[in-house]
């Protein structure tokens, strides 16, 4: 049977189009594709994302999020604090322990697209201070470490409608106890009044046969289609194919990525065919 595919108007077509699949020519077969795309679709969002957003991740998602420069060796000690402090609160952060000039640190850092370039030497380390600084040069000054944790934590999204409609009804301190049992109440009756009553049963409508039209046979019932679900397309669900069956799979002899695979799809002979992970 031949396929039919209506293609309707959008914006980038203004017209309708509809694709007919055509009988085969002579000597030709209907190919068989099997396509396997687990990471592949993963690694190609990655790249159109970083690609879009030119390696600038938001904070939120960003790899790199802070980095904590010290001016010179005497402040070390501090820097390794103040990133064993944001680390510990679950931020993606490091220190820089090169002995290079300041300058150069803070530039290295901008290239290497951290979202927040957290300066500090014996001044800052004293009142418990950073200077904060962003990967597009600007400063915003000196800020307390735990002010700066607030200040990251504000940066997070807010919450989806699903994630606080899921959870709305989540336990909590604030909930008087009291109204957990009404909640479970009016859950259990409702659940009463929608079982069914024991020994009553619910009458089932008779199906009554088409009526025959004026001068004509009465039509025949439809035979019951089997299931589609059956234990003989148990490989078919395996191999998420819609055409046939796997009966071979062999590495391929030219790579260790490919795989040679013989298909049956009714016809007298298995077509062999090539895939890849």
């Amino acid at each position: 049977m031949l396929d039919t595919q209506v293609f309707k108007k959008d914006e980038l077509s203004g017209e309708e189009f509809t694709w007919r699949e055509k009988h085969l020519k002579p000597g030709f077969h209907r190919p068989v594709i099997v396509h396997r795309a687990i990471l592949g679709s993963v690694e190609r969002f990655m790249a159109i994302l970083i690609e879009h957003l030119a390696g600038k991740f938001p904070f939120w998602m960003s790899p790199r999020q802070c980095i904590v420069v010290p001016i010179s060796e005497k402040s070390f000690v501090y820097a390794e604090s103040v990133y064993k402090y944001l680390h510990k609160l679950g931020y993606e952060c490091d220190w820089d322990r090169s002995n290079g000039q300041l300058n150069k640190k803070i530039r290295n850092a901008q290239l290497a697209q951290w979202n927040y370039i957290l300066v500090c030497g014996e001044e800052e380390a004293a009142g418990g201070f950073v200077d904060v600084r962003t990967r597009d040069n600007t400063r915003h000054g000196k800020m307390r470490v735990d002010e700066l944790a607030n200040r990251l934590a504000n940066e997070k999204p807010n919450q989806s409608k699903q994630f606080t409609d899921f959870y709305e009804n989540a336990w909590s301190p604030d909930t008087p106890a009291t109204e957990w049992i009404k909640e479970e109440k009016k859950e259990n009756e409702a659940a009463e009044a929608k079982a069914p009553v024991e020994g009553e049963e619910k009458p089932v409508a008779e199906k009554k046969p088409a009526a025959a039209k004026k001068g004509g046979k009465p039509q025949a019932q439809a035979a019951p289609t089997a299931p589609l679900m059956s234990e003989e397309w148990e490989t078919f669900v395996k191999c998420d194919l819609r055409v046939g069956k796997i009966t071979a799979c062999e590495v391929h002899p030219e790579s260790d990525k490919l795989y040679n695979e013989k298909v049956t799809i009714g016809e007298a002979e298995d077509r062999c065919i090539g895939s890849g992970l």
